[in-house]
């Protein structure tokens, strides 16, 4: 059997290897060791990329790696961006304020997925796993009770590597999905390129390190965002005349383009440090599990960068997998919790898809689109609450899983709802006050019930309690603010997932709901019944 190479983890046979060190295979790898599994995590670079790629984590990512023990790093190394200017052939259309969400993260973090992607593995070096670099995964097949994975490492010695699972978050070009013969059907994006630039202007716009601007104009829509490091990122989605051309833009190339559409004719561009085109596939694969293997982050999926969340809802997708993967591998749930992984996840894409739809800012346009397009825009952030809107509606905090098989609703009428992320708004338990976020824990189920129960009702759901074999967190609240005020008002239980999410809510006296729900999803599968075949018990 093989050693491990500076794991962490000794000698022996891992639980899980991850195959790629991105920041999906890191938040991923993360999260299995912060339940305490024996992981490997390999890739076949020497080195992290010192390309700076995705730079923006929106509220709900940085949560995400909240709960990992990543965030106060990351948010330390990053701009908060407070506030977002929208012009119009280089006139000031409005401005879209942020930080108001009820979130430790409220504000987008601007920092380049390289810094990210250091600290996340500076955080599971903490952990006890090191990056195996250089070692590429060559061959992949089920082996009894686990999975062989061959690794190939750059001198051409070969490893047959074992372990329970295997994850691939290797890219797109993923080797695990195509050793497992998963399709990844979809297009290439015709008519669209980005070019991007990492600069320092001296242009009639003052460094802010917390404010950012969109420009839109005829056949262009360019961001700048101000880099931690100094200077600006700046995009442009912009037309693909000749796809045939594969050379980054010149720096020349780059200052006109952002001239002409920001209305700058001043500009200069200074310490340039990365140039960079790309153009967009759109792809989902047409499974994200096949036995003991799964696929996360773009193995899984990938579109257009529009709208900044690529990078963001793969690691949610990690933050769900590894407590659900956790979970069945110490038999503490069924297998088919795995399967939900895959739902949620499909469901995360296509919703974001259908967003990004209604995006005006960063889509380009012709000349005759332009102009209805322009006014839309300057009249809708006229609208009171629009600008509030949009920024919810980035920061992924009300992307749920209200679809999902893990989520129950019970009790109708409530603001509290199955698969919603659950409110960050102050409860009072045992006379404290507290912000609920602040009290929930990734490595446990959370349990919220009305504090001023009958003696007869607390012991029926504390028996029904003991159904789960997971951790689980009792809260009894006596009030609260916002839709949590409704658990004691209203006479409501909630339990809330690992990972932040609502899995049930139902009446306080609900004890057979509460019993059913984890003997079904926080349990070991009875006798070989899946989840679903006990729930209809």
């Amino acid at each position: 059997m093989a050693d491990f190479i500076g794991n962490g983890q000794g000698r022996g046979r891992a639980d899980v290897i991850v195959v790629g060190a991105g920041p999906v295979g890191l938040t991923l790898a993360l999260g299995l060791r912060r339940h305490g599994l024996a992981v490997r995590i390999v890739d076949r670079e020497p080195a992290t990329k010192e390309e700076p790629r995705a730079a923006v984590i929106w509220p709900r990512g940085a949560e995400a790696l909240d709960d990992l023990g990543a965030a106060a790093p990351v948010a330390a190394a990053a701009n908060a961006l407070q506030r977002l200017d929208l012009h119009s052939r280089g006139h000031f259309v409005g401005a879209v304020p942020l930080g108001g969400l009820a979130s430790l993260y409220p504000t987008p973090l601007i920092i380049e997925q390289h810094h990210t992607e250091r600290l996340l593995t500076e955080a599971l070096e903490a952990a006890g796993t090191a990056v195996e670099r250089s070692a590429e995964a060559v061959r992949l097949q089920h082996a009894a009770a686990g999975v062989s994975l061959r690794l190939r490492r750059a001198d051409g010695r070969e490893e047959e590597a074992r372990a329970s699972w295997v994850v691939g978050c290797d890219g797109s070009r993923s080797f695990v999905r195509q050793a497992l013969g998963i399709d990844f059907p979809g297009r290439r994006r015709r008519n669209l390129q980005i070019l991007q630039v990492d600069a320092t202007p001296r242009w009639r716009h003052p460094y802010d390190a917390q404010h950012g601007h969109y420009f839109i104009a005829p056949d262009a829509c360019l961001g700048v965002f101000p880099r931690p490091e100094g200077g600006y990122r700046f995009f442009a989605y912009v037309p693909d005349p000749d796809p045939a051309v594969a050379d980054p833009p010149t720096a020349r190339e780059m200052r006109d383009l952002i001239a002409a559409v920001a209305g700058t004719p001043e500009l200069e561009l200074q310490n340039v440090t990365w140039l960079n085109r790309a153009r967009f596939q759109q792809r989902l694969a047409t499974r994200l599990r096949h036995g003991r293997v799964l696929i996360a982050g773009d193995a899984a999926h990938v579109w257009p960068s529009i709208g900044g969340h690529g990078m963001n809802i793969g690691l949610r997708g990690a933050h769900n997998l590894a407590w659900k993967l956790a979970a069945v591998h110490r038999g503490a749930a069924p297998d088919c919790l795995l399967d939900t992984y895959d739902a949620e996840e499909r469901h995360a894409v296509s919703s974001f898809l259908r967003l990004m739809r209604l995006n005006l800012v960063e889509y380009p346009t012709n000349r005759l689109g332009y102009a209805p397009r322009a006014a839309l825009l300057r009249a809708g952030l006229k609208v009171p609450g629009l600008a509030a809107a949009i920024e919810r509606a980035v920061s992924d905090l009300d992307s749920g899983h209200g679809r999902s098989p893990l989520s129950r609703q019970a009790a109708k009428g409530s603001r509290l709802r199955a698969g919603d992320r659950v409110p960050d708004q102050v409860v009072v338990v045992d006379t404290r006050r507290e912000r609920l976020h602040e009290l929930l824990d990734y490595g446990r189920w959370t349990w919220l019930r009305p504090a001023n129960l009958p003696v007869e009702t607390a012991a029926a759901l504390a028996e029904a309690l003991g159904a789960s074999s997971q951790p689980v967190t009792a809260l009894a609240v006596e009030a609260g603010e916002g839709a949590l005020a409704e658990i004691a008002r209203r006479w409501l239980q909630v339990l809330v997932r690992p990972d932040r999410h609502i899995g049930l809510v139902a009446r306080a006296e609900d004890a057979a709901s509460l019993a059913l729900y984890l003997r079904t999803w926080a349990s070991p599968a009875i006798d070989g019944a899946t989840a679903p075949e006990r729930a209809r018990v």
